[in-house]
């Protein structure tokens, strides 16, 4: 079908297991048009997904972490927050130990550096979503169960 296609194109996936073998099957095609192919592949997404499940009833929010409580191993910096769900990890942790979170106060943290006012960039919201993460894992791990119980609350 695509060789019938005269003219150039896009293709786009965000769920593309094997870009490379996709790539070279589609450059075989193209290549047969004689055209090139130009593949470039970007990892980090544009827009954040948000976990939600079904109790049977209606939808409620699921915070990431709650894959930390059925998952032996699983760790937290394997797991992407969207922002609010950042904000609830580090109001868990400064409810289970103030101690550990002081420093990452968002009013503290962001405001270290001139360049970041409260117009943040996902960059920077991910910078403190890392330092969060790292912390979490720093804990004794009677506190990492009961931040885990309250995020999940």
């Amino acid at each position: 079908l695509l060789l019938l296609v005269e003219c150039p194109f896009v293709a786009l996936s965000a769920t593309l297991g094997d870009s490379q073998r996709f790539a070279a099957w589609l450059e075989s095609v193209e290549q047969q048009r004689g055209r090139r192919l130009y593949l470039v592949e970007h990892r980090e997404r544009h827009n954040d997904l948000k976990p939600w499940i079904f109790d049977g009833t209606d939808l409620q929010e699921l915070h990431p972490f709650f894959a930390l409580q059925r998952r032996r191993g699983a760790k937290a910096r394997s797991l992407r927050l969207v922002p609010e769900d950042a904000l609830r990890l580090h109001d868990a942790m400064w409810e289970a130990e103030p101690s550990s979170v002081g420093d990452l106060e968002p009013s503290s943290f962001f405001s270290g550096d001139p360049t970041r006012s409260w117009d943040l960039s996902m960059r920077h919201a991910r910078e403190w979503e890392q330092v969060l993460k790292e912390r979490f894992e720093s804990l004794p791990a009677n506190v990492r169960a009961i931040v885990i119980n309250k995020v999940g609350a």
